[in-house]
This record gives structure tokens, sequence and C-alpha cells, in this order.
């Protein structure tokens, strides 16, 4: 429950402290005074959206801070956050003058998402404006779930709900894929099919080259070592025979010098030197062969190959590879499309099936609690002044689920005997709404089990008796739950356990709100104000006292 609330620069209040117990706190004051702005500084300081407009003072940052009892049952979600877990935890939200947002529990900064989502299990606002949720279906089915207790149930349809969808955006999107892939298959297939033609692994195009280049100019090789053969061996002026004759006069001469000895052995080396040298130049003549259709099929392999190059923009045989393999798997990939997506076909139908098993449980669950929300309204609506009315929940099977499940839901209401139901928004007046709600707000208090419920002006447009049963209502309430009630009626806040004041104060140069608790003599005079106006009569005080029970 709320214990604590400090307020700093927020609409009309510069600086308030609150401090509230359990049971029913209620909050008076004249129209205008601020009642609504405390319970709108408790939403900001949940989470709700803000901006610059609600400073006091738009130099100075806006802070509330509030201190909640939580117990053990919350631990967990502390321990799934990685936020410190205390009892007495403080929440703490802040709007700088520059419009940025921030949010702390326990000193922890949080998201907006997380804080709300932590208010979720601590409190129930009810402003003026939220009865319309009462229209919405989607609040009307959790209302039914809360009271079914299925939660587990629930997580588990709409884990499956939200597996089915990803299975089928899934299948979409390989059908998507395998559409463009058909209109691409038969390219993808004619490049395949030219890179798997030729030779790519093994293949040294610098050899291939170079065998062009001797293929090419074999005959003018053959000619010209054919020629140089020639020098060497001519019988009368051949290298070779000069060699011969220059060794035989220079070994005649060598015994008379050292320098003509080192001349002659390197003339003798020169001689080895050219033997080898024409060994080596008839063993490459041998390689040389006269070959036009081995030549021919060389050129065409380098130019199929420096084809493909400027086909795909590739530089290397390796890249060739890279892209014959990337194709290669995109073949592959296309086979298996019709895999994958029967695959998905068949996961898709195990989740109907469960979705469709648990829908139907999660609708015979509601069918029940609707029975029984239905017959506590109607006498909780009999006690509060509408003895003839009728209140129905309208629950009907879906053939097609959704994420909320397997049905679709109408709260319908009549106030007169024999008269039609019809939806609530077409049907009631707002006294008969403000009823409506409380009952219901009554009866799901005792299942979703929230520590802290507020109810701001609940009780409009009733009066009287209605009032006063409606105030016995809330105290009822007040006895499992802590509710904090803004109310215009005296009967609603004699129940109240506590009686806070909150008034507006004008000094020269600005506006500003104030809070009061009050005592027992306070209180007095404060019901018999709410009952006659600012100066009540004695009747009006005996009235009050009366209401009080003093």
């Amino acid at each position: 429950m709320i214990s604590a609330i400090q307020i700093q620069n927020f609409a009309l209040i510069e600086e308030m402290s609150l401090n509230f117990q359990g049971g029913l706190s209620v909050i008076t004051g004249e129209t205008g005074a601020g009642k609504s702005i405390v319970l709108d500084a408790i939403s900001l300081g949940f989470g709700k959206r803000a901006d610059l407009s609600v400073m006091t003072d738009e130099s100075k940052k806006c802070v509330i801070e509030i201190n909640v009892q939580v117990n053990a049952c919350h631990k967990s979600w502390f321990d799934l956050n990685d936020i410190d877990y205390f009892e007495d935890t403080l929440i703490r939200r802040e709007l700088n003058p520059n419009g940025r947002s921030r949010a702390f529990i326990n000193d922890c900064p949080v998201r907006l998402e997380v804080l709300s989502d932590l208010a979720k299990m601590l409190i129930d606002i009810h402003a003026q404006h939220d009865t319309f949720y009462l229209l919405q279906e989607k609040e009307q089915l959790n209302l039914l779930d809360s009271i079914s207790a299925h939660q587990n149930l629930m997580d588990s349809y709409q884990s499956n709900y939200n597996a089915y969808k990803q299975c089928e955006k899934e299948i979409a999107e390989l059908e998507h894929q395998y559409l463009a892939a058909q209109q691409n298959k038969e390219l993808n297939d004619f490049l395949l099919q030219e890179l798997q033609s030729v030779q790519l692994e093994g293949i040294v195009l610098e050899d291939l080259e170079e065998e062009q280049k001797i293929l090419s100019s074999a005959e003018f090789l053959l000619t010209q070592i054919q020629h140089i053969n020639q020098l060497f061996g001519d019988e009368n002026n051949g290298i070779e025979v000069l060699l011969d004759e220059s060794l035989r006069t220079l070994q005649k001469m060598s015994s008379t010098s050292t320098a003509l000895e080192n001349i002659y052995e390197r003339l003798h080396s020169i001689r080895l030197e050219s033997l080898d040298f024409q060994e080596s130049l008839n063993q490459e003549a041998e390689r040389i062969v006269l070959d036009p259709r081995r030549l021919q099929i060389v050129d065409e392999l380098l130019a199929s190959y420096e084809g493909l190059f400027r086909k795909h923009q590739c530089n290397t045989l390796e890249e060739l590879i890279q892209k014959r393999d990337e194709l290669l798997a995109f073949s592959s990939s296309q086979q298996s499309f019709d895999e994958k997506i029967a695959n998905l076909n068949q996961r898709l139908e195990k989740l109907s099936a469960s979705i469709q098993k648990e829908g139907k449980e999660i609708h015979k669950n509601r069918l029940e609690a609707s029975l029984a929300l239905q017959n506590a309204i109607a006498t909780h609506l009999s006690a509060l002044g509408m003895p003839h009315s009728n209140f129905v929940i309208e629950l009907q099977e879906l053939e097609h689920f959704q994420f909320n499940g397997l049905s679709s839901v109408d709260f319908k209401f009549s106030a007169n005997k024999g008269m039609p139901v019809t939806s609530l928004k077409k049907v009631v007046s707002g006294g008969e709404l403000s009823r409506i709600m409380l009952a219901i707000k009554y009866e799901s208090s005792q299942y979703l089990a929230l520590p802290t419920v507020i109810f701001d002006e609940i009780d409009t447009g009733v009066s009287g008796n209605i009032a006063d049963k409606m105030a016995n209502m809330m105290s009822l309430m007040a006895a499992r739950t802590q509710v904090l009630a803004v109310t215009h009626l005296p009967q609603v806040a004699s129940k109240g356990d506590y009686h806070i004041k909150i008034d507006k104060q004008t000094t020269s140069d600005k506006t500003l709100t104030k809070v009061f608790y009050l005592s027992n003599e306070e209180r007095i005079n404060e019901v018999a104000n709410m009952i006659a106006g600012e100066k009540p009569n004695s009747t009006a005080i005996e009235h009050a006292k009366t209401l009080l029970g003093y």
C-alpha cells in the first residue's frame, strides 16, 4: 500500500507531503482546490506520461516520491528486473525543465515501462474519465480472466499465439523469397552451368599464359634454336671448333706464366659451359612442339576465363570459385524451400491445435466467471438502488482465435424492468455507470489482490441513500485493501478511517494547494460544510455528527 507521497513543483502544488494508512482515506475540498491534482501526481509517479505544463515553476524540476509497502510475493519481480528489493520501496519520478524524464525504484534507474509494470501490481487508479474503460472489450475480458484465475493458462495460450503468428510470418517470408528466386532461377541456373563447365580448381593461369606464348611462337623458336645449333656445330667456323682450337693454343702457352694458365682454365670452363648450354637449348627444343590444336584449346580456355572475369566482375580464379559456390548454395536452398515451408506448416498445425484447445478452456472459464460476476453485480446494483436493473455479460465463442482468446464479450445493461438490455455505452447515465463501476471494482478487488485502489469521484451523479450505500461498499472494500477516495459527498466522507482536506490558498502573486489532516472536530465541520455549504447551521452539524457516528 501507499504509505507516503512527496510532491514538488507539480501543477498548483509547490511542495506537499502526504501520509496514508490502511483502510479508507477520504480526500475532500472545494472544486478546483487540487484534489484530482494529487491523484494526477500519483499517476505521474507510477509512470504516466507527462509534459512541462505540469510544472508549477518551469525553471525547476518536478519531483514525485512515493513510498509503497510491498510484500514477499513481489520479490521475484524485483529480482527479474535486477532491482533491490525492500519492503518499504521508494518510487521517484523526475521531470526536468528541458523536458527529460527519469524514473527510479529504490534509487535504481528504470524505464517508464518497468515502472508502469510495477504499478499494475500495486495500484488501481479510477480517474473520472476511466469509467469508460468498461466499454473496451479488452478490459472486460481482462476482468473475466482475473476472476477466472487462469493466468498460467492465459500465458501459455498467448505464447503459443505469438509463436503461431511468428510461424505465419516466416512462411510468408519464405514464400516471398521462393517467388523471387523462381523469377531469377533461369539466369542463376545458366550462370551456374557456365561456371561448372570449366575447370577452376588446380589451374595456374600463369602457366597457361606461358604455354600460349610458346605454342603461338613454336615455329619461330625452333628455327632460331636450329640456327644457334648451326653456329655452334659448323665444321669450319663453328663456336665449338673455335673454342677447341683456342684451348689447344692456350695450353701450349699456359706453362710460361701463371696468368696464362688462369686464362686457359677460364676458357676451359667456358667450353664446358657451352656444352651445357647446348644441352639445355636442345632440351627446350624438345619441349617445343608445333601443335595448332593445343594452341586453339589454350586460346579458348584463356578467353573463357577472361569472359567469366568480366561477367562476374572477378579478378582471380578463387573469386570465380566463390561465385560458383554461392550459386550452387542458392540452387540448393531453392530445393529446400518446399521442405522448410512444409515443416513450418506442420508446426503451424500443432500450434493451432494447442491454441484451439487452450482457447476453449479459457472460454469455458470465462463463461463461469461471467455468470458469477453477472449475479454478483446484479446483487450489488439492487443494493445500490437499482432493484429492477438487469446486467448481462454476453460472451460469444469466436471461430478464429485472437491474442486475447476465442471470446468476444459485451457488458449490457438495462436500468428498468421489462426493457431490453443494451451495451453500456448506449444506455447508461453517469450515476448508473458510477454504481456499476463501483460494483465491478468491489468484485474485482477480491481477485486482483491489489494493495491500493484509488477512486476519483466515482460517486458522481448519485446522492442521498444511494450515496450512503456506495460509501458502505467502499468501506467494506477498505477492509481488505487500502482505498483512497476523492469525494464531494458527505456520506462517503463520513465513512473514512482518515480524512484529508485539500485547500487552495491564494497570495498576492500565486495560488497554491495545501493539505490538512482533519481531527474529529474538524471532520464534523468539514462534513457539515459538504451538507449545507460554507456556514453550516446546527441542523447540518448534527447531521454531520450522525453520519460520523459521534
